[in-house]
């Protein structure tokens, strides 16, 4: 008890140099929160948020430089790649539309807008905003052009070959984009397998704590191990820092089919569902219909 509370007190005086801007007091408390208490919980993720600052304070960060110097356009796109890794698809196409308003030259937006409407469906929006990013590509960054073209071409071929083949290369490159670090999971995680994806949503977590899709991924790479244990641990986190999301809760309930509650499922389907993810509708309906033939 005496240990946490002294982590607990070194880490309060952490964020308190932290709010002064005062990194360097932030992260030798930070430190010593971690030295007193291993296994406190706060000291490594408030650490490993602290010295992304202090990179990007320091023009250190590997970050992937992009066709806009609006900052308000590159939050806003931050905020839809953020969406669209948490599958809040709708919201994802207003953050983009938005960078693309506030810098309509940001060619990354367009492409990364085209993506989503995949995954919403429309196909004539898809097209055009490709079209779009790949004509604005041609004064974008050579590493932006790539990742554009790259989507293109998966889009034209029907694979992801070379879409993954290029953002491995990219996030390889710039190790601090934690979009590019996500994508390696995203975009592969059928082909690489639970291990793979386990080890590197761990390391974009500690790269980037604040990163909560990746929660996700491990969860259901746990479960495809048959860790339950870790899934669950994995998937609830993900409740807790994206409460209002519908997919984290849609996740919970696959956790909770996994291991055979299915009221609990219920109850997490329903709820997503009731934020407006469609799929949640229709596990919770057949789950419904389960248990009502289970009465009869």
């Amino acid at each position: 008890m005496a240990r946490m509370a002294l982590a607990n007190a070194l880490d309060s005086m952490g964020e308190y140099y932290l709010m002064k801007g005062d990194f360097e007091n932030a992260l030798a408390h930070y430190r010593r929160a971690i030295g007193v208490n291993p296994n406190y919980k706060w000291g490594p993720i408030n650490l490993a948020r602290t010295m992304r600052q202090v990179k990007r304070a320091n023009g250190e960060a590997k970050i992937m430089p992009s066709s806009t110097e609006n900052q308000d356009a590159k939050n806003a796109f931050n905020v839809g790649g953020w969406y669209l890794y948490n599958i809040d698809w709708d919201r994802a196409y207003e953050k983009f539309s938005e960078a693309i308003e506030l810098d309509p030259n940001f060619a990354l937006a367009y492409g990364m807008r085209a993506r989503t409407s995949a995954f919403l469906g429309n196909g004539e929006d898809l097209v055009d905003d490709l079209d779009i990013a790949v004509s604005m590509s041609l004064n974008a960054s050579e590493d932006e052009a790539s990742l554009i073209n790259a989507l293109a071409a998966s889009v034209t071929d029907g694979t992801n070959d070379t879409f993954n083949k290029t953002v491995e290369e990219l996030a390889a490159k710039y190790r601090d984009d934690s979009m590019l670090a996500f994508e390696t999971v995203f975009a592969t995680m059928s082909a690489i397998g639970a291990d793979a994806v386990i080890k590197r949503a761990n390391a974009l977590l500690a790269m980037d704590p604040d990163f909560t899709p990746a929660y996700n991924m491990l969860g259901y790479a746990y479960m495809d191990k048959g860790d339950l244990e870790n899934a669950g641990k994995a998937l609830q986190e993900q409740v807790r820092l994206a409460p209002g999301l519908a997919n984290p809760y849609d996740s919970m309930g696959d956790y909770y089919l996994a291991v055979g509650d299915n009221e609990l499922a219920l109850k997490y389907f329903e709820k997503s569902a009731s934020m407006g993810l469609p799929a949640s509708t229709t596990k919770a309906d057949s789950l419904q219909s389960i248990s009502e033939t289970e009465e009869e």
